[in-house]
């Protein structure tokens, strides 16, 4: 913090994925090594002890078990979770056959808890509103692989004709409609991204009737 000429910030969160044990080769922590005693949860209250933060949290992937253990141990302020429109399961119950990770509502478990919950990947790495440079990469969250995300987007495309706004600002509205995010976390890499998201905030909600169609895609799991 020194480095950036301030003298704390707001929020510190942990950013390593989070499983059941530590797997170190793959960057990811085990639950023990955050709540168990002089773990990373009592470090980052030590931080916020010293006036270095007031806010401590974690990005919610991982062993889901696991993620909503660290939700009810009430040690955390905040989350940051995998949520878009492609796979909103951290704020709804899927349908029975879904395929991609099940968050279970974590996020409406966590405002619950009275924590802060922030999406992540509101455009799916860019599969929403057709950039297909990440096709063939990993996925961040299980069942999300680029090509097959670029696959549903394009059904959601289908889905919203006639749809007021562009592909990027229905994915934006969509995320703001739900009740179980604080915030909506859209990346940028420049002005005009910054400009979109702006517009996107200011449309209406989606219709009711764009949502009964997309709510069939959730129900085929995407199948034609």
């Amino acid at each position: 913090m020194k480095r950036l000429g301030f003298p704390g910030v707001q929020l510190i969160q942990l950013h390593n994925p989070i499983e059941r044990e530590r797997n170190i080769e793959a960057g990811r922590v085990g639950i023990e090594d955050v709540l168990g005693r002089g773990g990373i949860a009592d470090a980052l209250d030590r931080v916020r002890e010293a006036g270095f933060t007031q806010f401590i949290g974690f990005t919610a992937l991982g062993d889901v078990d696991v993620l909503h253990e660290l939700v009810a141990s009430g040690r955390f302020d905040t989350l940051q979770t995998y949520h878009n429109i492609l796979n909103p399961s951290a704020t709804r119950a899927m349908p029975a056959g879904w395929s991609s990770e099940d968050y279970r509502e974590l996020a409406l478990r966590a405002t619950e808890a009275g924590m802060g919950t922030l999406n992540i990947r509101v455009l799916a790495a860019g599969a929403v509103g057709g950039h297909t440079a990440r096709a063939g990469g990993s996925a961040m969250s299980p069942g999300s692989e680029p090509d097959r995300d670029v696959e549903r987007a394009a059904l959601v495309d289908a889905a919203f004709e006639g749809e007021p706004g562009t592909p990027v600002q229905r994915a934006i509205r969509f995320a703001l409609a739900q009740p179980g995010l604080s915030g909506v976390l859209v990346g940028t890499a420049g002005a005009a991204e910054v400009d979109e998201a702006l517009v996107a905030a200011a449309l209406p909600p989606l219709s009711a009737e764009a949502m009964g169609r997309l709510e069939g895609l959730y129900e085929r799991d995407f199948a034609g």
